[in-house]
């Protein structure tokens, strides 16, 4: 019989090729039970990545999206509602002022909007404002000019332009033609009133704003203030009052022109052209830089005029235009039969430098104590100023 062959470690060979097969199973074994677990578990999550912080834009529509939602809540009308709302919103303003110039691209395009609410565009607009820097200024003019616009939000507009008045690219170095400035503001409102459609209210708010500081663009007011009416009433006067008033404030003879040219509009004797007469007094140099058209249009107006008050009033403007060539006129109305109007005349003359009257006005102050016009009467006392303003006349035509 054969004995089994040893290994060095005095162990069967057999036994232990069997032990080696036996390790090797349980090897495999174990590294599919390894690789079974391993698909099974869940793949790891990736590494979180670093906030981003959001844009300006970003940031101003997420809280236009909460002010959209408390405006819609104002649709119920209740007058709580409103007052809270509004108190919420005007929270919004310092973390969105606080943004920067950077901010107002995304707020311009809030206001101009059409598909938003209004109120909500109204806020836009009102948050423009508290940001002080020159770009606020065009999105402010887009609105007002915007003829498609809501009629709150144009009004809203135009009582905003005044305010940005020095708003500059940079506030602590402002440099020539990097800030708003009047005529900005002003050229603005006039163009305005190129829009014949220029809804009541807006209308009324733009002429305030123009009757402070004057239109040098007097084509469309002259237009509207004939739409007016030669006799308007109510707010078609106040209107009329505000755009001759936007004429007087203007510095430029076209605009005197237009002030000329409304004789012929309002009929003599009405109150329209005492306005005009008074706006008149207010552009003495501007009467000189237009005498040719003003000596025979004032002439005209004079003669046309129904009483002693008109007339004066004539009279005081013609004598601004200092033209020789209405000597005449002037010396026609030393005979008429007020008092005032005979010293208004004589004033004109001395305006006119017309030497060649000393000798008729001397006479006049000669014979005023036995003139019945200089007397009282039961009704009137003595016209003693009348009578100074001649005397001054005279006292001037001597010494030129």
């Amino acid at each position: 019989m054969t004995k089994p062959r040893l290994t060095g470690w005095g162990l069967p060979l057999g036994l232990l090729l069997l032990a080696a097969s036996q390790a090797e199973a349980a090897r495999q074994k174990n590294f599919r039970r390894t690789r079974k677990a391993a698909a099974a578990a869940p793949a790891p999550l990736p590494a979180p990545r670093p906030a981003v912080p959001p844009t300006v834009c970003e940031s101003v529509n997420r809280i236009f999206l909460r002010v959209d939602a408390l405006v819609a809540e104002q649709a119920q009308k209740d007058a709580k509602t409103f007052s809270r709302v509004d108190r919420i919103v005007r929270e919004y303003k310092a973390p969105i002022t606080g943004l920067g110039p950077a901010a107002v691209p995304c707020l311009a395009s809030i206001a101009l909007d059409p598909m938003r609410l209004e109120k909500s565009r109204l806020w836009a607009l009102t948050f423009l404002t508290f940001i002080k820097r020159r770009v606020v200024f065009n999105p402010v003019r887009a609105l007002l000019l915007d003829q498609t616009a809501p009629v709150e939000l144009r009004s809203t507009a135009a009582s905003y332009l005044p305010l940005l008045k020095g708003f500059c690219d940079d506030p602590k170095s402002p440099e020539e033609g990097s800030c708003v400035t009047r005529q900005d503001i002003d050229a603005t409102l006039c163009a305005s009133l190129e829009d014949g459609k220029l809804p009541a209210v807006v209308l009324r708010e733009v002429l305030s704003r123009a009757a402070r500081s004057g239109c040098e663009q007097a084509g469309p007011i002259e237009a509207w203030i004939r739409s007016f009416g030669d006799h308007p009433m109510g707010k078609d006067w106040e209107n009329a009052h505000l755009a001759v008033l936007a004429l007087t404030r203007a510095k430029s003879p076209a605009a005197t022109r237009v002030l000329l040219r409304l004789f012929k509009h309002y009929p003599a004797g009405s109150r329209g052209r005492k306005l005009l007469y008074k706006a008149l007094l207010e552009k003495k140099g501007d009467l000189l830089a237009v005498r040719e058209t003003a000596t025979p249009m004032l002439t005209w107006a004079l003669r046309s005029e129904p009483g002693p008050v008109g007339e004066i009033m004539a009279l005081e403007a013609l004598a601004l235009s200092r033209d020789p060539d209405s000597a005449g006129v002037f010396l026609d109305y030393l005979q008429k039969k007020d008092p005032e109007v005979v010293a208004a005349a004589a004033s004109g003359l001395a305006a006119a430098r017309a030497k060649s009257a000393l000798p008729t006005l001397e006479k006049l102050l000669a014979e005023i104590p036995d003139d019945p016009r200089f007397q009282a009467d039961g009704e009137h006392a003595r016209p003693r100023e009348a009578v100074g303003r001649i005397r001054i006349a005279i006292d001037d035509l001597w010494r030129q």
